[in-house]
């Protein structure tokens, strides 16, 4: 309890009293420094007209008044006298000489009682029995006495005056302490900074007991004689688990680790709260819900800086759904980057990296979508076109590297229906949107925005139900490539890459200890994108004019399979269905197909033991390829759409 420093001047007055038989005066003074006004509160003890106890000056009212309860129960010793047949004892107890235990209040602070209030301020409120030390601390019911004495001060006639409880002895403070938190477990829904406070308690108990055990030996007894509660708690030893792990889960923690990352939290939320209210407060609220989100927002802020990590809180607190359990914190954090990011450079012309860097980390760029055309594929491209060229880059890269008049960099974004595509359009398909792009397609073509569009994307969009139809509907004339073409990895990819391998010889001289190591150079690995990004490609051709078809075929047809637009959905569908596999073969229209499973995870499709597919996600998928390029192979109408 905190204790006030001497006043100069003091006007003194009784704040509250209470006479316990004839023998005991119970007071607390108040006293009001007329210098700095400020009240203090002075508890004292008389018996049989005698000062038995005075204790210092003390800034909080109900804090003295616990004080001096707590001086006279320990002065008369009457809740020990019950106490001296038996462990416990039940009886009815003045409430002004119970007080609500300082601990429960320094753990889980002021709470809402509304509920409780509801359900004990009734006619016959029926109490429960409310357990209370030999000192009159309340260490399980701290709730139901707060309500009782607060539902005192509404009537005229007192509600509770008196409450019924259970004196209990405990054997030692561990175990008063055990018991108090146990009470509190189920009756709360507890915000992580309380279950912090409990952690700090079971961490000291558990410790202690630890300490106990090794020099008493395992026999040694620890719990109070009789509370089950107590007696339970200590019986469950979880053998092998780490103290700081046991302590961590019985204050609600999966582990002490997800415990100290709480922690972590909770220390930074309090050393910005005078500087960043904003961000303290929903930081200690969005932890509530997820630790990990409340952390990635510290490591926001220890990155980006306080005023970045407070507009997150901002952007989350701001969404409808912002009381719902889950936190999506990496979309509000890839909001504000790119607000920030273009904020900060406008609309200028991007003529450093730095500034583009920050526009592709700003929108939350994809490095699989950053293989960029080769020059041979450019020239083909502007061929077909022939003079009218090429009017618009429809998913360009901010140097705008291909020859346009307009170009849709990320800023614009072309899968937004507000932005208008128009003209010739040059597609460089992204993939990780690949059916978004061709939505995106479908949606300006039929607005009559595009003359032309000629577009490169992975094989399996002839085959995935997102992207056939529409390819399907608009009648694309397709070529299938022959071999792999070659992307050109782009500034973004290669700049990923790099932080990557920095990240990667930072570890390495944190394991090491050697701030000299390098990373050994090893045979790059292809990733699943950078594969499927320069293999089994195909371009696809719409001319709602009709007079590049030729051009398209003249310039493609020479570097693969051109495939003519009659849809055949309806075969392809049964086959998919009723056609018998057995060990993942079959023979259909007189051929051998096949499927097999990758090491990748990926699945191959075959023809009479001829490779034509190794992208497929599953069988099912694998399977349905080689039906559709059966079909194709086989029919004298070259259908491709499926």
């Amino acid at each position: 309890m905190a204790l006030a420093s001497k006043t100069s001047k003091e006007t003194v007055k009784t704040a509250w009293r209470k006479m316990v038989g004839t023998r005991y005066l119970i007071e607390v003074r108040e006293l009001l420094d007329e210098k700095t006004e400020e009240k203090l509160y002075h508890p004292v003890v008389f018996k049989d007209g005698r000062l038995a106890f005075s204790s210092g000056l003390l800034k909080d009212k109900e804090a003295a008044i616990t004080w001096a309860v707590v001086n006279y129960h320990e002065d008369s010793g009457d809740l020990k006298e019950l106490l001296r047949e038996g462990g416990t004892t039940e009886i009815d107890i003045d409430i002004e000489l119970v007080r609500e235990h300082p601990k429960n209040k320094e753990v889980y602070g002021e709470e809402n009682y509304s509920d409780l209030i509801k359900f004990m301020d009734v006619n016959e409120p029926e109490v429960s029995r409310i357990e209370i030390n030999v000192q009159g601390l309340v260490v399980k019911g701290n709730r139901r006495t707060h309500v009782a004495r607060l539902l005192n001060q509404k009537y005229d006639r007192l509600k509770f005056p008196r409450l019924p409880v259970r004196v209990r002895h405990y054997v030692n403070e561990d175990d008063e302490m055990k018991a108090l938190l146990l009470d509190n477990a189920g009756q709360r829904q507890k915000t992580v900074e309380q279950k912090l406070k409990e952690w700090d308690l079971y961490k000291i108990i558990e410790e202690r007991r630890a300490r106990q055990r090794m020099s008493a030996g395992a026999s040694s007894r620890w719990a109070s004689e009789d509370d089950p509660t107590v007696i339970e708690f200590n019986k469950d030893e979880d053998k092998g688990v780490r103290s700081a792990d046991k302590s961590a889960r019985q204050a609600g923690f999966g582990s002490s680790g997800s415990a100290r990352t709480a922690k972590k939290v909770n220390t930074f939320a309090d050393s910005v709260q005078a500087t960043h209210p904003q961000l303290a407060t929903g930081l200690k609220q969005i932890t509530n819900k997820s630790i990990n989100a409340g952390h990635e927002i510290v490591r926001l802020a220890e990155q980006e800086g306080n005023d970045v990590a407070q507009q997150v809180i901002a952007r989350i607190q701001a969404v409808p759904t912002a009381g719902a359990k889950k936190v999506n914190v990496k979309a509000a954090i890839a909001d504000v980057k790119r607000e920030n990011a273009i904020q900060q450079i406008g609309e200028k012309t991007l003529e450093t990296q730095e500034e583009r860097i920050k526009i592709y980390e700003g929108y939350s760029d994809q490095p699989s979508d950053n293989y960029m055309t080769p020059e041979d594929i450019l020239k083909m491209v502007q061929d077909v076109f022939g003079e009218e060229g090429i009017t618009t880059d429809m998913f360009a890269d901010l140097t705008k590297r291909v020859p346009a008049k307009n170009h849709i960099t990320i800023r614009e974004n072309a899968l937004d229906p507000k932005t208008k595509v128009e003209g010739n359009v040059w597609a460089n398909i992204l993939y990780s949107k690949q059916g978004a792009c061709f939505e995106a397609i479908d949606r300006e073509i039929r607005k009559n925005h595009i003359n032309r569009v000629l577009v490169l994307a992975e094989s399996g969009v002839l085959n995935n139900q997102r992207t056939q139809p529409i390819i399907a509907d608009h009648k694309f004339i397709a070529m299938t490539y022959l071999g792999r073409i070659d992307f050109i990895p782009g500034e973004y990819l290669e700049y990923r890459k790099k932080k990557e391998k920095e990240a990667r010889l930072r570890e390495v001289k944190e394991l090491t200890g050697n701030e000299d190591a390098v990373l050994t150079e090893e045979p790059e690995v292809e990733t699943r994108e950078a594969k499927n990004s320069r293999i089994n490609s195909v371009f696809l051709f719409y001319d709602s004019v009709g007079d590049r078809i030729d051009q398209f075929i003249k310039i493609f047809g020479a570097r693969g399979q051109i495939w003519y637009p009659q849809p055949i959905s309806s075969t392809i569908s049964s086959q998919i269905f009723n056609l018998p596999w057995e060990n993942n073969e079959q023979i259909f229209m007189g051929h051998k197909l096949s499927v097999h499973e990758l090491s990748n995870e990926l699945w191959e499709s075959r023809i009479d033991d001829q490779f034509i597919d190794d992208c497929s996600p599953d069988s099912r998928f694998a399977k349905a390829t080689a039906i559709a390029r059966c079909i194709l192979e086989t029919s004298s109408s070259k259908s491709l759409y499926l």
